[in-house]
């Protein structure tokens, strides 16, 4: 009885509910809202594709572990075992070397930034200077000239710090491995020399 007083004497009246029987409670369905319609943009923008960049995948271990503690030869044939390592790596048609005309580019495949995003140089690698270039055991920028798809030249500028004179060290390689380019037999691929 209070309730019912309460209701009459306030402003809004709260509207008594019926006694819903079992049967009509499962019977009937829940009520269902208004429909209504999107509002229409001022302009259409076009949906922007998000794509995640794939986190780089570093290679176990360093693969230039002892360079310069060799020959200065040995230390180009390392290098030349890192770009071979580089191409293992990678897979399908980015099977390749990067289309690359500097040091520091070539340096930035090494350390993942390819279309595999597949590091096999260390972010923290000894052998890189400051503008992110492999130096050789005088601190000296190497030389890369690439002459085929997977074949490179390396040369350093050897004692005298000097590129193109007699005291160079060079390397050159042409496809690295023949299971690597797509068959053949196998031939010996690496050739040495130091100018003198």
């Amino acid at each position: 009885m209070a309730s019912k007083r309460a209701n009459e004497e306030s402003p809004n009246p709260v509207p008594q509910s019926r006694p819903v029987s079992e049967r009509e409670d499962k019977l009937s369905p829940p009520p269902t809202p208004p429909v209504t319609a999107p509002p229409k943009p001022d302009r259409i923008v076009p949906h922007e594709r998000v794509v995640e960049e794939t986190p780089i995948q570093a290679a176990p271990g360093n693969p230039l572990q002892g360079y310069g503690n060799g020959s200065p030869d040995w230390d180009l044939v390392q290098i030349h075992d890192l770009l071979e390592h580089y191409l293992l790596m990678v897979k399908g048609a980015n099977r390749s070397l990067p289309a690359v005309g500097s040091n520091a580019e070539l340096v930035k495949a090494l350390l993942g930034e390819n279309p595999d995003r597949l590091a096999v140089l260390p972010q923290d690698s000894p052998h890189l200077n400051e503008e992110g270039e492999i130096v050789d055991r005088w601190n000296r920028p190497l030389f890369f000239h690439f002459v085929s798809r997977n074949g490179v030249e390396i040369r350093s500028a050897g004692v005298d710090g000097k590129m193109w004179n007699a005291d160079d060290v060079v390397s050159s390689r042409g496809e690295p491995h023949p299971w690597l380019s797509g068959g053949g037999e196998h031939l010996p691929v690496s050739g040495i020399s130091v100018l003198n």
